[in-house]
């Protein structure tokens, strides 16, 4: 396969390190996280679609304006959509339209699980959790960037031969898509803790009290074969063949979590009554 080119990506907008440092408990957070928004019209779009999807009231009225948006949606929940944005729009934004589906429901999918899981185990920073579950699929945006159909091949591959996805992305890409999103996120100069939580973040599975930990975990649960149809809906979901029924999820959460089973089942059944919430968000993330 062909290297990944660097040098061809877009650069990213200087104005995602500025949102980076805005901390929420600054009592100038809403002006500035206003203020970048604003200077940037794709991403203000996306943000008032956000607060008008399903997902954030059908029955309230419409809005127009960021403001307005940051208000429905709430600040925290507004600056780590914002950033997720910002980091994976510049490679997802050359995607197939159903690409950029895919990957932008996966994404979201993957963010709830972490903060759910952040929630459960009471980890310190559940935003944290939230956003990194966002950027998770940075690796897979750029694979599919670099060799279309990439997705559905190696997902393929490693049913042929009875791989996990990382043993199949190895043979694949090389490398697996931590470390794709890790490399991305190296090449534009995110926070280097940032970048450790990506990269190779499968070795901490069953390590729950860190983010690395969390992204596994969250992996497991978006496998479920229930969650994946109610999610993707009528869009091809890339990863259905790989797609595990409640007992292998189960199993394999009880020992990621060391969790009690009335907690797991709690866990699985948040996630799949908000089926709908997360494919309304994921859809209206992905908008050109």
């Amino acid at each position: 396969m062909n290297p990944v080119n660097f040098d061809a990506l877009p650069p990213l907008s200087p104005r995602a390190a500025e949102l980076l440092a805005v901390k929420i408990e600054d009592d100038d957070a809403e002006q500035r996280l206003l203020s970048i928004i604003s200077n940037e019209p794709q991403l203000a779009a996306r943000l008032v679609a956000v607060a008008n999807c399903a997902a954030n009231g059908a029955a309230a009225s419409r809005i127009a304006s960021v403001p307005q948006a940051i208000r429905r949606i709430g600040m925290r929940q507004t600056m780590q959509m914002a950033t997720g944005m910002m980091f994976g729009h510049p490679v997802s934004a050359r995607l197939s339209d159903q690409a950029r589906e895919q990957l932008w429901l996966h994404s979201v999918s993957m963010a709830t699980a972490c903060r759910e899981v952040a929630r459960l185990l009471k980890y310190h920073d559940g935003s944290d959790a939230y956003l990194h579950g966002l950027l998770h699929d940075l690796g897979y945006m750029l694979a599919e960037l670099t060799w279309p159909g990439a997705l559905e091949r190696v997902c393929v591959f490693a049913l042929e031969r009875s791989l996990t996805i990382e043993q199949a992305e190895r043979e694949q890409f090389g490398r697996e898509h931590g470390e794709l999103t890790a490399m991305l996120l190296e090449h534009w100069h995110a926070p280097a803790t940032f970048v450790q939580v990506h990269r190779n973040h499968h070795l901490f599975a069953g390590r729950s009290n860190s983010l690395a930990g969390i992204l596994c975990a969250a992996e497991s649960i978006v496998s479920l074969d229930e969650f994946g149809c109610g999610v993707f809906g009528g869009t091809v979901n890339p990863f259905a063949c790989l797609a595990r029924p409640r007992e292998v999820v189960e199993s394999l959460l009880l020992k990621q979590l060391k969790l009690e089973q009335r907690e797991l089942d709690r866990l699985l059944e948040r996630m799949l009554d908000n089926v709908t919430e997360i494919g309304g968000l994921g859809r209206s993330m992905a908008a050109a």
